[in-house]
């Protein structure tokens, strides 16, 4: 399962990490900065991507406990749903404007880095005689620019689609703790999720009382004894 950080955690990380990325850039030279700044990146996704993850190894079975429902074939199931092809269209189309977001701004910085940055260079060199000083600030608000572009355009990009994650197992078991998807990944319940039934579709959807995160949506033919299932477990209705 994976759930987004939190809005403020986001803000917060970038922030630093602009600070940090700052004081290294300033004393690079600038055929340097872009090689960093692209290592940066994907340091920084690779980061975001390991803390949004929240799927943990299948514990021992002697601490699971027997298994309380099991769906062999959810995914049979899922297929029949009218409705869930365009959810998935909409899921893809959102990830793919979010990669070419991506493959945008690697390309936005060097552009920046080679016409922009210097006029704001020679502004501020103008303005705090420092060499040092100016060449912060400018690295600075590169970044911030950056990352405001970046951010504005990601959230046009999310407001637009109505971007959901959604999770569809092909198998899994529920237990007490929590739910063994495809026979890989184990997710433990917890207060901070919910679940929705949809019985006319046949599935019952696990997600966070925030809204944001992943939904695992687990279909089955027995929607209904499963929904009773994680009730009895203590998941309210969201």
């Amino acid at each position: 399962m994976m759930r987004q950080p939190s809005r403020k955690y986001t803000v917060g990380l970038s922030q630093a990490s602009i600070l940090v990325m700052s004081l290294i850039s300033t004393f690079l030279p600038p055929e340097y900065r872009t090689i960093v700044f692209i290592l940066y990146f994907i340091a920084i996704m690779g980061f975001m991507f390991k803390k949004s993850k929240t799927w943990d190894k299948i514990p021992p079975k002697k601490e699971l406990g027997p298994p309380l429902f099991k769906e062999p074939n959810a995914m049979k199931v899922a297929m029949l749903d009218k409705n869930l092809m365009n959810e998935l269209k909409k899921q893809v189309t959102a990830s793919f404007s979010l990669l070419l977001l991506s493959l945008f701004v690697l390309i936005l910085f060097p552009f920046y880095n080679s016409t922009i940055y210097p006029m704001t260079w020679n502004l501020l060199i103008e303005l705090t005689n420092n060499e040092i000083l100016a060449s912060f600030l400018s690295i600075l608000i590169m970044y911030e620019f950056i990352f405001g572009i970046l951010t504005l355009m990601r959230l046009a990009i999310m407001s637009k689609v109505k971007f959901v994650n959604i999770l569809l197992p092909q198998r899994f078991i529920v237990y007490k703790r929590g739910v063994v998807i495809n026979d890989k990944f184990f997710v433990e319940f917890s207060k901070k999720y919910c679940i929705e039934h949809n019985s006319s579709a046949r599935y019952v959807e696990v997600r966070e009382k925030s809204g944001s995160g992943t939904r695992i949506r687990l279909y089955s033919d027995a929607s209904s004894q499963l929904r009773s299932k994680l009730f009895d477990l203590g998941l309210d209705t969201c």
